[in-house]
């Protein structure tokens, strides 16, 4: 399984591209997955676009305080089920399989 943790604080303009690429990218890639967004108590409408995207295997964490960037990626972790964990901005954008790609490539080398 891959899980993919996406930190959010006021990122109503890039999150709904963010997460339309992942999931494209992830439906391709034929691995089960979750995606786990922590919201870092966005003022914008962070949370409401991504509540309007009704997407599956999403666990959204509304914070009642901004705890900042690395608790809030600990809090996704913590969360997280995959054999491969991977930490997105929500201003990525992901094209051409790439995490297909990046965990054949973390199976060839388990070490």
């Amino acid at each position: 399984m891959i899980s993919v943790v996406i930190v959010t604080w006021n990122s109503c303009d890039e999150i709904e591209s963010c997460l339309t690429s992942l999931y494209s990218d992830l439906k391709n890639s034929g691995f089960d997955y979750e995606v786990i967004v922590v919201d870092n108590f966005s003022s914008d409408n962070t949370i409401s676009k991504i509540k309007n995207l009704s997407l599956d295997h999403l666990n959204l964490v509304e914070n009642k305080e901004n705890f900042g960037y690395t608790i809030a990626c600990n809090q996704g972790m913590k969360l997280s089920k995959g054999d491969f964990v991977f930490l997105l901005n929500p201003d990525t954008e992901l094209s051409n399989n790439v995490l297909e790609i990046l965990v054949n490539k973390l199976m060839l080398n388990e070490n």
